[in-house]
């Protein structure tokens, strides 16, 4: 098997970043969350925030592979981001107690395999 490029994975863990980061700052403006199922956020500034990290965190994640140093920090957080976010995202899946309808729990489903993929792949950073 063909061993997965370190940097590539950082740039795809930026683009998902950046479109989930997009999407919690446009969503609660835009009836995006009602329209495919998803739980809207109250209040909505939290979800507008935490989309804003999201995109500052994508710029780093797509830049990071410039520079060996920054790389193995930024690749470290991101699977500490990844693995964090993951499992929550799974916990409150698990629990039930997500407003979801339609498509949203399984929009939300996908998302935590991809973190948990990411999470898993990004696990080299965290090696000495």
């Amino acid at each position: 098997m063909r061993r997965i490029n370190a940097h590539a994975v950082l740039i795809v863990n930026a683009i998902f970043a950046g479109i989930a980061g997009a999407i919690l700052i446009l969503a609660p403006t835009s009836g995006l969350f009602e329209d495919i199922g998803l739980p809207i956020a109250e209040p909505e500034i939290y979800a507008q925030f935490a989309g804003g990290l999201l995109l500052v965190f994508a710029v780093l994640l797509w830049e990071a592979p410039t520079d060996p140093v920054l790389e193995r920090h930024i690749g470290r957080a991101a699977a500490a981001a990844n693995v964090i976010g993951g499992v929550v995202l799974a916990l409150w899946l698990l629990s039930g107690e997500l407003d979801t309808t339609g498509s949203g729990a399984t929009i939300l489903w996908i998302a935590t395999v991809i973190l948990a993929a990411l999470a898993l792949l990004e696990s080299r950073y965290l090696r000495p």
